[in-house]
Protein backbone atom coordinates (compact mmCIF):
# COMPACT_ATOMS: atom_id res chain seq x y z
CA UNK A 1 0.00 0.00 0.00
CA UNK A 2 1.46 3.61 -1.03
CA UNK A 3 0.36 7.16 -0.31
CA UNK A 4 0.45 10.15 -2.89
CA UNK A 5 -0.21 13.82 -1.91
CA UNK A 6 -1.42 15.88 -4.44
CA UNK A 7 -1.13 19.12 -3.89
CA UNK A 8 -4.00 21.11 -5.66
CA UNK A 9 -3.87 24.82 -6.63
CA UNK A 10 -6.85 26.09 -6.00
CA UNK A 11 -6.19 27.25 -2.44
CA UNK A 12 -3.23 29.66 -3.24
CA UNK A 13 -5.70 32.43 -4.11
CA UNK A 14 -6.38 32.59 -0.08
CA UNK A 15 -3.09 34.53 0.61
CA UNK A 16 -0.50 31.99 0.51
CA UNK A 17 0.86 29.23 -2.44
CA UNK A 18 1.57 26.02 -1.59
CA UNK A 19 4.96 25.49 -3.35
CA UNK A 20 4.46 21.84 -4.14
CA UNK A 21 1.05 22.33 -6.09
CA UNK A 22 0.26 22.63 -9.96
CA UNK A 23 -2.90 22.94 -11.64
CA UNK A 24 -2.20 19.54 -13.12
CA UNK A 25 -3.13 18.07 -9.66
CA UNK A 26 -6.27 19.85 -9.46
CA UNK A 27 -7.26 18.37 -13.04
CA UNK A 28 -6.66 14.77 -11.89
CA UNK A 29 -9.03 15.64 -8.96
CA UNK A 30 -11.32 17.02 -10.80
CA UNK A 31 -11.57 13.27 -12.87
CA UNK A 32 -12.06 11.75 -9.91
CA UNK A 33 -15.15 14.17 -8.87
CA UNK A 34 -16.45 12.93 -11.71
CA UNK A 35 -15.53 9.44 -11.89
CA UNK A 36 -17.57 9.58 -8.37
CA UNK A 37 -20.21 11.43 -9.54
CA UNK A 38 -19.46 14.13 -6.83
CA UNK A 39 -20.66 18.29 -7.18
CA UNK A 40 -17.82 19.89 -5.88
CA UNK A 41 -13.80 18.85 -4.99
CA UNK A 42 -12.46 19.68 -1.86
CA UNK A 43 -9.76 19.10 0.61
CA UNK A 44 -8.46 17.10 2.16
CA UNK A 45 -9.99 15.09 0.27
CA UNK A 46 -8.71 11.19 0.69
CA UNK A 47 -8.98 8.91 -2.36
CA UNK A 48 -8.53 5.06 -1.55
CA UNK A 49 -7.43 2.28 -4.20
CA UNK A 50 -9.38 4.60 -6.62
CA UNK A 51 -12.49 3.25 -5.50
CA UNK A 52 -14.07 5.27 -2.59
CA UNK A 53 -13.39 9.01 -1.43
CA UNK A 54 -13.97 10.63 2.25
CA UNK A 55 -12.67 13.71 3.99
CA UNK A 56 -8.86 12.96 4.89
CA UNK A 57 -9.13 13.28 8.18
CA UNK A 58 -12.44 10.79 9.28
CA UNK A 59 -10.06 8.39 10.50
CA UNK A 60 -12.88 6.25 11.34
CA UNK A 61 -13.51 6.20 7.61
CA UNK A 62 -10.06 5.80 6.75
CA UNK A 63 -9.35 2.85 8.67
CA UNK A 64 -11.92 0.60 7.21
CA UNK A 65 -11.51 1.78 3.30
CA UNK A 66 -7.08 0.78 4.27
CA UNK A 67 -7.85 -2.78 5.99
CA UNK A 68 -10.59 -3.53 3.31
CA UNK A 69 -7.80 -2.79 0.21
CA UNK A 70 -5.06 -3.94 2.18
CA UNK A 71 -6.13 -7.63 1.42
CA UNK A 72 -7.18 -6.89 -1.96
CA UNK A 73 -5.06 -9.31 -4.65
CA UNK A 74 -3.07 -7.05 -7.48
CA UNK A 75 -3.81 -8.02 -11.18
CA UNK A 76 -1.15 -6.13 -11.96
CA UNK A 77 2.76 -6.33 -11.41
CA UNK A 78 4.93 -3.37 -12.35
CA UNK A 79 8.91 -3.91 -12.71
CA UNK A 80 11.14 -0.44 -12.71
CA UNK A 81 14.37 -0.75 -13.55
CA UNK A 82 17.61 1.25 -15.27
CA UNK A 83 16.56 4.71 -12.99
CA UNK A 84 18.54 6.95 -14.16
CA UNK A 85 19.23 10.98 -13.64
CA UNK A 86 19.18 13.19 -16.67
CA UNK A 87 19.63 16.17 -16.70
CA UNK A 88 16.34 17.50 -15.12
CA UNK A 89 14.54 14.56 -14.93
CA UNK A 90 14.50 11.19 -13.60
CA UNK A 91 14.39 8.37 -16.51
CA UNK A 92 14.08 5.08 -16.19
CA UNK A 93 12.43 1.60 -17.93
CA UNK A 94 9.46 -0.29 -16.36
CA UNK A 95 6.78 -3.25 -17.80
CA UNK A 96 3.71 -4.75 -16.65
CA UNK A 97 2.89 -8.23 -16.32
CA UNK A 98 -0.80 -9.64 -15.98
CA UNK A 99 -4.16 -8.51 -17.18
CA UNK A 100 -5.29 -5.67 -19.21
CA UNK A 101 -4.81 -2.09 -17.85
CA UNK A 102 -6.12 1.67 -19.01
CA UNK A 103 -2.79 3.41 -17.82
CA UNK A 104 -0.33 3.54 -15.67
CA UNK A 105 1.13 6.28 -13.53
CA UNK A 106 4.60 7.05 -12.49
CA UNK A 107 5.25 9.44 -9.58
CA UNK A 108 8.46 10.87 -8.85
CA UNK A 109 7.67 11.89 -4.55
CA UNK A 110 9.64 13.29 -2.09
CA UNK A 111 9.19 11.56 1.35
CA UNK A 112 9.18 14.73 3.49
CA UNK A 113 9.17 18.72 3.71
CA UNK A 114 7.87 21.03 6.34
CA UNK A 115 6.80 24.36 5.36
CA UNK A 116 6.35 27.33 7.36
CA UNK A 117 2.80 28.93 6.32
CA UNK A 118 3.23 32.71 6.60
CA UNK A 119 -0.23 33.54 5.34
CA UNK A 120 -3.89 32.64 4.78
CA UNK A 121 -6.02 30.33 6.69
CA UNK A 122 -3.43 27.82 8.15
CA UNK A 123 -1.02 31.43 9.26
CA UNK A 124 1.49 30.67 11.40
CA UNK A 125 1.50 27.26 10.87
CA UNK A 126 4.37 24.78 10.76
CA UNK A 127 3.13 21.67 8.35
CA UNK A 128 4.46 18.49 7.72
CA UNK A 129 3.95 17.31 4.31
CA UNK A 130 5.06 13.38 3.37
CA UNK A 131 5.06 11.52 0.11
CA UNK A 132 4.39 14.94 -1.90
CA UNK A 133 4.27 14.33 -6.07
CA UNK A 134 6.40 16.19 -7.60
CA UNK A 135 5.79 15.00 -10.95
CA UNK A 136 4.08 12.52 -12.66
CA UNK A 137 3.75 11.02 -16.04
CA UNK A 138 1.16 8.75 -17.91
CA UNK A 139 1.22 6.07 -20.30
CA UNK A 140 -0.83 3.23 -21.42
CA UNK A 141 1.62 1.00 -22.41
CA UNK A 142 2.59 -2.63 -21.06
CA UNK A 143 6.37 -1.63 -21.71
CA UNK A 144 8.53 1.56 -22.50
CA UNK A 145 10.93 4.38 -21.41
CA UNK A 146 9.49 7.12 -19.46
CA UNK A 147 10.78 10.80 -17.87
CA UNK A 148 9.96 12.61 -14.71
CA UNK A 149 10.89 15.75 -14.55
CA UNK A 150 12.41 17.04 -11.07
CA UNK A 151 10.81 20.73 -10.28
CA UNK A 152 13.45 23.25 -9.11
CA UNK A 153 11.91 22.94 -5.53
CA UNK A 154 13.55 19.84 -5.02
CA UNK A 155 17.01 19.96 -3.62
CA UNK A 156 19.72 17.43 -2.92
CA UNK A 157 18.59 16.44 0.88
CA UNK A 158 15.55 15.30 -0.49
CA UNK A 159 14.34 11.88 -0.21
CA UNK A 160 13.37 10.51 -3.10
CA UNK A 161 11.49 7.64 -5.06
CA UNK A 162 9.35 6.37 -7.94
CA UNK A 163 6.06 5.30 -7.49
CA UNK A 164 4.37 3.44 -10.58
CA UNK A 165 0.33 2.37 -10.13
CA UNK A 166 -1.92 1.08 -12.71
CA UNK A 167 -5.60 2.04 -13.29
CA UNK A 168 -8.84 1.10 -15.12
CA UNK A 169 -10.79 2.84 -16.84
CA UNK A 170 -12.84 4.06 -13.99
CA UNK A 171 -9.70 5.08 -12.10
CA UNK A 172 -9.55 2.17 -9.09
CA UNK A 173 -6.29 0.87 -8.86
CA UNK A 174 -5.17 -2.87 -9.68
CA UNK A 175 -1.24 -2.61 -8.78
CA UNK A 176 1.50 -1.04 -7.72
CA UNK A 177 5.69 -0.91 -6.98
CA UNK A 178 7.48 1.27 -5.49
CA UNK A 179 11.47 2.35 -5.86
CA UNK A 180 13.75 4.40 -3.70
CA UNK A 181 15.45 6.58 -6.10
CA UNK A 182 19.23 6.91 -4.73
CA UNK A 183 22.88 8.49 -5.55
CA UNK A 184 21.31 9.92 -8.58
Amino acid sequence: MFVLSYHVDYWNRLGWKDPFSTKEFTDYQRAYGVQFKSRSIYTPQLVVNGSEHFTGSNRFKADIALKKYATSKSRNTIVIKNIKRKEEAIALEYFVEGGKFNTITFALVVSERITAIPRGENRNRTLKNTNIVASRTVSREDTGNISLPIPNWITDKDELSVIGYIQDEFLKTNGASKLVVKGV
